[in-house]
């Protein structure tokens, strides 16, 4: 049994049914955007992110970066089709962030279109999306979706 140690990386993250805004694509056409995240929860923010309230286009960066700096560890990321959420904005950012899978030599995201609810068929043995309909907070199917491909996950190492 390995110990988790001060510097360790984690093999495997899961971003289930998360906020639109620590995934989507800025700026999003749908969903959260920074002046809504910063007056509901600043308090998931530092400071310095105020300034792109309402200002989007000024960001040097795009969270498809943030998704992308998780290579070559595992990945899977949950979306959830209600309100603010913006699920097409996640699905965007992990198709922009999949070139680096690739280039570290890892399976980058299945090909395909932006998925149906419940199609599993977007998730791959190092990086995934999967997305649902339902109330907020994790359901049966999250817990499942995030087993089956812990087991994908630890079984490539």
């Amino acid at each position: 049994m390995r110990r988790l140690r001060c510097g360790t990386i984690l093999a495997a993250t899961v971003a289930a049914v998360a906020t639109a805004a620590p995934l989507a694509e800025y700026p999003g056409e749908v969903g959260e955007n920074v002046s809504t995240e910063m007056a509901s929860f600043p308090h998931w923010y530092c400071k310095a992110y105020a300034k792109y309230v309402d200002n989007e286009q000024a960001m040097k960066f795009d969270q498809h970066l943030l998704v992308a700096a998780i290579a070559p560890r595992a990945l899977l990321v949950e979306g959830f089709n209600q309100g603010w959420f913006d699920a097409k904005g996640e699905w965007l950012s992990c198709r922009a962030a999949s070139p680096v899978w690739e280039f570290l030599g890892k399976e980058g995201l299945p090909k395909g279109d932006f998925p149906e609810n419940y199609d599993r068929s977007r998730i791959g043995s190092t990086f995934g999306y999967v997305r649902r309909g339902g109330q907020h907070g994790l359901s049966g199917y999250d817990w499942l979706w995030m087993l089956d491909f812990a087991d994908k996950a630890f079984s490539e190492e």
